[in-house]
């Protein structure tokens, strides 16, 4: 067997296309920090999710539309928490210990829930990194100062 998934060998584009088309386009609407962030939750917690729900998830009787597991989707949030808090740790040590929280929460639960059900039936490997990026972007375009500067 190659790298392709089956529905990979069906489409015209593999995964690792949309991943970096969507860790790119973080690049380019967030900050540095934000973006790198997101696309550490793909890098690290999209493979934990799929390796998760293939192992434990097909016992599960929760399944979402697209077929992925609870059980993945809780690991994509739990990976994601821990990179983002301990991203948040390194590049702003600044940044209080509650903010770091809630914005490693909203960050994780946003890649967790894109990944589990990705919007307009895209691929999660593009919206992943995306959403939590851009609602960051939106967020404090929208209501400046509301937010630290992450």
């Amino acid at each position: 067997g190659g790298v392709l998934r089956p529905h990979e060998k069906a489409d015209c584009l593999p995964g690792a296309f949309y991943n970096v088309v969507g860790c790119a386009v973080s690049l380019l609407i967030g900050t540095q920090d934000v973006a790198c962030m997101c696309c550490l939750m793909l890098a690290l917690g999209d493979p934990s999710a799929s390796l998760v729900g293939r192992l434990v998830g097909r016992r599960s009787r929760c399944r979402f539309p697209g077929g992925k597991s609870l059980d993945g989707s809780l690991t994509m949030f739990g990976v994601c928490l821990v990179v983002d808090l301990g991203y948040l740790g390194v590049a702003q040590p600044l940044l209080s210990p509650g903010d770091a929280w809630r914005w490693s929460l909203a960050a994780s639960a946003l890649a967790a829930i894109s990944e589990a059900v990705p919007p307009f039936g895209l691929d999660d490997n593009l919206v992943v990194p995306l959403v939590p990026c851009a609602c960051a972007f939106l967020l404090s375009w929208a209501l400046p100062g509301i937010f630290p500067d992450v």
